[in-house]
């Protein structure tokens, strides 16, 4: 069976290969020496925050970014998504434009059909500060997770899609209107 790494096993492999200590790079990324030991060695391990974790990313001198795939898993300890965790991540992945981590995200988000209506909210709060591609992937996931072909919710978000698909071509804005004309 193959060892898969984890958030901390990655950071802690990282620590060792360039001979921090906690205090060391304490000083170095900014976050507090206990703070960052309860992070790493209790039980069980106090959760990482998206900025805990590009303030680790920063001090070791890697991309932003760089430990998104295995933040997932911090999103949802023992399976069950934590939105207190998973809303900054989501924003942090759409400034970075991680469209596969977002995308991830929300395919274990949904699998509790109960976060539909959370993404939409997410989704609405994306486009009315004016990101409206950005928005898109999370208005694609209600569609496909919505439960009634009636909602409002549902109909807000083929109308949202409708929108931002509509360009100069006239054949697309036939097709998309087409697409969207059950939902008006």
């Amino acid at each position: 069976m193959e060892h898969t790494p984890t958030i901390r096993s990655t950071i802690e492999t990282e620590l060792k290969q360039r001979g921090y200590t906690f205090s060391s790079f304490s000083k170095i990324s900014g976050i507090n020496r206990g703070t960052f030991s309860t992070m790493l060695n209790s039980n069980p391990p106090k959760p990482i925050s998206v900025r805990q974790m590009d303030l680790i990313t920063k001090a070791l001198g890697y991309p932003e970014g760089w430990l998104y795939e295995l933040y997932i898993d911090e999103c949802f300890h023992e399976g069950k998504g934590h939105w207190k965790r998973i809303k900054p991540f989501l924003l942090r992945c759409v400034e970075l434009e991680r469209k596969e981590c977002i995308q991830k995200v929300l395919s274990r988000l949904t699998e509790d059909l109960s976060y539909v209506s959370t993404v939409f909210e997410f989704a609405e709060e994306l486009h009315e500060g004016g990101k409206e591609n950005e928005a898109v992937p999370f208005y694609e996931c209600v569609i496909e997770n919505e439960r009634y072909y009636h909602s409002e919710r549902l109909a807000v978000s083929q109308y949202r899609l409708f929108s931002c698909s509509l360009n100069k071509d006239l054949e697309n804005n036939r097709q998309q209107a087409i697409k969207f004309a059950p939902f008006r």
